[in-house]
């Protein structure tokens, strides 16, 4: 009798493990009612940001649920700013701590940090769901948050961003040039733009390729072609300033050449299309430039143009990004910015898988892409053609699965050096001042002795930060 008693209850035991492993997994042994009461803390850039994103949606269909923003300016705002990557991940930890949100919205190199720390929840039975319709999502966009978090799903996103090459099938048609394709190398399109007439007054001469990047046209070039190709300029140990490589030396020249050829838009040496509006003052838009490489949020301006009949208006296409030969279906220009994950120590899990559920589903997509706002929704149904505009090119090529960009390792301190001394080298070539080899050479040296300094900038702010913390603790 006593055996039989003690299998029964080892069974009940059992049984009991079994239903509530089944309920963990399933976020609660039900969903949660649209009349249920809970409450939601959610970590976001800014309140009303979160309603007008979110949060008005969702308290629609579920009202009895209290929704707390924990914005995040608060954070940049107590830290009084960063001077390096690691103090901004150490601070998103902290403030994460700190604030003991439910739902977290993070960077994609916060997500993967987070998620190696064992700080996110496991959504992989959330999106296997019939509802979820893991089929109507982008392929590349479930990859990427899978190698991210080690293997596992640990977040969300409902859109994602891409850039493409714009350019004026009015222009190419008239000079008789061959249209853009997709996949192109960097040297491609820039032999294109050198198909394009030089010849002309600075106010009504056309430019092969036009790019308005707050860096001047050149360094724009370098690091755009650099990146491509996956190069980096320090080594990863981050000691090494590594100009001096071949491919370096391959961007500058390529880049270099362009510009001297006439059939990139300089903005120090030609003024053309300059004013007080982006209409007068981007050179695409105005009809002077064949191409250019923007986002799919430009698509919104080139409309306004049209509507609003500031300018000639002209026909437009696009074709991907430039891209690697080595890796032609990747592109660094394909980016997730924000991806929402609920925080593994949750009190409120079955509120907060119901409320990524929500925000990634096909309904809110369906919402969103009512209000074009720049970004793509991850699901293919609605990334529609635009005004008949092909959009494949936005979504034609994967993320970049490394996040070694070319900027890895590099002290911020050193930013305002490079480029200043990327330009100052780089015009006495354009002016026939110097070399390319002569100006490769004085940029690999003083880059060199730049980066020493700046990493002894960094090293002194960090002693000096953590000083300063250390006092803190100890005052009471």
């Amino acid at each position: 009798m006593k055996k039989t008693w003690t299998r029964m209850v080892v069974a009940i035991i059992l049984l009991t493990l079994i239903l509530t492993a089944c309920s963990i997994g399933n976020g609660g042994s039900k969903s949660l009612g649209e009349n249920e009461k809970a409450t939601l803390k959610v970590m976001y850039w800014d309140e009303q940001q979160f309603y007008s994103d979110y949060g008005n949606y969702f308290t629609m269909k579920y009202p009895n649920v209290e929704i707390e923003v924990i914005s995040t300016q608060s954070m940049y705002e107590n830290a009084g700013g960063f001077t390096t990557q690691e103090e901004y991940e150490d601070a998103a930890k902290k403030f994460v701590d700190e604030k003991k949100p439910d739902v977290v919205i993070l960077s994609i190199d916060q997500y993967e940090e987070f998620a190696q720390d064992g700080r996110l929840y496991d959504l992989e039975t959330l999106v296997k769901q019939k509802e979820f319709g893991q089929e109507q999502v982008l392929p590349f966009i479930m990859d990427m948050l899978r190698e991210k978090g080690g293997g596992k799903l640990y977040g969300l996103t409902d859109s994602f961003s891409s850039n493409a090459i714009f350019y004026n099938v009015d222009l190419f048609k008239k000079y008789g040039v061959e249209l853009p394709r997709n996949q192109m190398t960097w040297k491609e399109v820039l032999d294109l733009a050198k198909r394009f007439p030089t010849a002309g007054s600075k106010e009504d001469r056309v430019y092969g390729y036009y790019s308005d990047n707050y860096q001047s046209p050149l360094n724009s070039l370098v690091t755009s072609i650099g990146n491509t190709n996956n190069l980096r300029i320090i080594d990863p140990e981050g000691k090494q300033f590594q100009f001096s490589s071949e491919s370096w030396k391959m961007a500058f020249r390529t880049a270099v050449e362009a510009i001297k050829s006439g059939a990139v838009y300089n903005q120090d040496q030609n003024q053309t299309g300059q004013g007080n509006t982006f209409t007068e003052q981007d050179a695409f838009v105005v009809g002077k430039a064949a191409m250019t490489i923007k986002g799919s949020w430009y698509m919104n301006q080139l409309e306004y143009v049209r509507m609003s009949n500031q300018n000639k208006p002209f026909e437009w296409a696009v074709v991907t990004v430039p891209v690697n030969p080595s890796e032609p279906d990747v592109s660094p220009e394909v980016n997730i910015f924000n991806i929402m994950a609920i925080d593994s120590h949750t009190s409120n899990l079955k509120a907060a898988l119901e409320f990524m559920k929500f925000i990634s589903s096909d309904q809110m997509a369906k919402i969103k892409s009512r209000t074009y706002s720049g970004q793509l929704s991850i699901r293919k149904e609605y990334i529609k053609d635009k005004d008949g505009h092909d959009l494949e090119p936005f979504y034609m090529l994967k993320p970049r699965a490394s996040s070694n960009g070319i900027y890895s390792n590099v002290p911020g301190m050193f930013f305002s050096q490079f480029n200043t001394l990327l330009t100052t080298e780089g015009d006495k070539v354009i002016k026939g001042e110097q070399s390319i080899d002569e100006a490769l050479t004085r940029i690999q040296e003083q880059g060199q002795a730049e980066l020493l300094k700046a990493k002894e900038q960094e090293e002194a702010a960090k002693k000096e930060a953590k000083e300063k913390e250390s006092k803190e603790t100890v005052t009471p």
